[in-house]
């Protein structure tokens, strides 16, 4: 399967995008990756995304986090320590994804700015994206 094959599409946005959000990634078939998010409060881990939207753990690729500032900017960074990094390619595929989801929901995105940390040292993790058909080469590699 190669990434030109899937589709990116939101699985539960349960977050307000002006606040620090978490999300995942998740297979939620084998041609689809879903994103789903939760507000980022102190304690809320993404494994806690996971449980709260039913999703089987082993079906979850990556994670991360996001905030939309006030200048229409949305950033996305980090990545789960639960179920690791997501590679550049998708980092971008889920910005847009957000961006439009978003947008059709009112709100103004001017720019998508992805400074997600790439850390693919889970062999299982790295795997799982190369099987998807992802360059698991770092930003910057």
């Amino acid at each position: 399967m190669t990434t030109k094959n899937l589709e990116y599409k939101i699985g539960n946005v349960g977050a307000d995008p002006s606040k620090d959000s978490k999300f995942i990634v998740h297979l939620d078939d084998e041609k689809t990756l879903g994103i789903y998010s939760v507000p980022n409060p102190r304690g809320v881990l993404h494994k806690h995304i996971a449980k709260k939207f039913g999703l089987r753990r082993e079906d979850v690729l990556g994670g991360g986090e996001y905030y939309l500032r006030d200048n229409g900017t949305l950033e996305l960074s980090q990545y789960s320590t639960d179920f690791g990094s997501i590679p550049a390619e998708a980092e971008r595929m889920v910005g847009e994804t957000l961006a439009n989801y978003f947008r059709k929901e009112g709100l103004v995105v001017n720019r998508i700015a992805t400074d997600m940390i790439q850390n693919f040292d889970d062999e299982r993790n790295k795997a799982r994206w190369e099987a998807l058909g992802f360059n698991m080469r770092e930003k910057n590699g």
